[in-house]
């Protein structure tokens, strides 16, 4: 009987040894997310500079005492609340997926954890169902069964590791217990979270799609009305020579920055083909044209690649943002000035990811193609200026 209680006491004691060693040893998985949560903070701020840039152009107009407001501005309003609308559910959509990650991280972690239980709890019920079959009587017998000093340091040294083992045993179960209420209202609480994400992104989805119908609607309403329509095509024109005096008086700015910081290092085209802005088709070319809203012919000073919305746009050459921001008709529009008196300009953007002032190299993406400003359909309106005066990009960009 001594000798079976001692070998039943051993066999507990080892068995005790592999599940705590093996608890040691298994985790949880690593946290997943670390991209959406980079992607996240991407577009949160481009909402912040989307919503900085709209307040800025209202605040302007308010300085200028502007009380009637023309079609395009009017136009642009809409515009303005399609984007803000549009980039509000790109950040809601995000933050709803991070919460639905989260919610399948928690539903794992109990499951894993409730497994982990089950371990722990059938450990204690072997030493418990140890203690009350042989009581303290096994560990003397143990200890009082060495022949040697050696074999009585070697069971001193079990002893007091069964008795750590009990207590860490007993440690990870209430432990486990602790991390299973916390997780059990972690889920409660996300699985809430997502309720009111997914109300509230049907809010904006249902204001988006009132402020896409409402600039449709006066968008019709200008092409029945004469007055309107004159008025449209009349702002058309000034909004071109806007444009224009817009890129002269950048870049009469910059050579009086550069007149004092003479050192300041400045790009400087010296010819040659440039790569297209984007992948699309060209559905409108340079000149004069029948615009495809007012039925009206105008100077198309530029050129428009039909691609779908959001679309990669590239600056076609290293440069400095001379503009990031709104023009009446164009949208979000980006110009950039390349040195040589060449500049280029990128309109009826859905996105804009550089700032004014701010470096950027060929090829690197400055914003997404889209239907902003007075647009028929997701494209680009491309131009290159020299001086400020319109040309045909086709003479400056790589055949096809």
């Amino acid at each position: 009987m001594k000798v079976r209680t001692i070998q039943a006491f051993r066999t507990l004691f080892l068995i005790a040894a592999v599940l705590i060693l093996g608890m040691a040893t298994t985790g949880l998985a690593a946290p997943t997310g670390s991209e959406l949560e980079e992607q996240l903070q991407k577009e949160e701020s481009r909402l912040a500079e989307l919503q900085g840039q709209v307040t800025l152009h209202r605040k302007k107009l308010n300085e200028a005492k502007v009380k009637e407001k023309g079609v395009l501005s009017k136009l642009q309003e809409f515009n303005e609340k399609v984007a803000l609308t549009g980039q509000r559910i790109n950040v809601m959509q995000i933050k709803q997926k991070r919460v639905e990650i989260r919610i399948a991280e928690l539903t794992k972690e109990i499951a894993y954890t409730e497994g982990q239980l089950g371990e722990l709890k059938e450990a204690l019920a072997a030493r418990l169902n140890a203690i009350y079959r042989y009581g303290g009587v096994a560990e003397l017998n143990l200890f009082f069964s060495s022949s040697t000093i050696n074999e009585a340091i070697v069971s001193s040294y079990l002893l007091t590791r069964i008795a750590d083992q009990d207590r860490e045993i007993y440690g990870k179960y209430m432990d486990r217990i602790r991390r299973l209420d916390q997780s059990r209202r972690d889920l409660g609480l996300q699985t809430k979270r997502l309720v009111e994400q997914k109300q509230e992104l049907e809010g904006e989805r249902s204001a988006h799609r009132k402020a896409v119908d409402e600039s449709s609607r006066y968008l019709e309403k200008v092409k029945r009305e004469k007055q309107l329509h004159a008025s449209a095509v009349q702002e058309l024109q000034r909004a071109q020579r806007e444009l224009e005096n817009k890129v002269r008086s950048l870049l009469e700015q910059k050579r009086r920055m550069a007149q004092k910081t003479p050192g300041r290092k400045t790009p400087s085209y010296r010819g040659g083909a440039l790569p297209w802005p984007t992948s699309g088709t060209v559905n409108s070319e340079y000149g004069m044209r029948v615009h495809p809203q007012f039925n009206t012919k105008l100077k198309h000073t530029g050129i428009d690649i039909a691609a779908p919305i959001g679309t990669p746009v590239i600056s076609v050459a290293p440069g400095e943002v001379l503009f990031a921001g709104w023009l009446r008709g164009y949208g979000q529009v980006i110009i950039i000035d390349h040195g040589g008196n060449l500049t280029t300009v990128y309109a009826h953007l859905s996105r804009m990811d550089v700032r004014e002032g701010q470096d950027v190299s060929q090829g690197q993406v400055i914003g997404g193609v889209g239907s902003t400003g007075v647009s028929t359909g997701s494209h680009l309106h491309f131009e290159v200026r020299v001086g400020g005066d319109a040309r045909n990009p086709r003479d400056y960009l790589r055949s096809r």
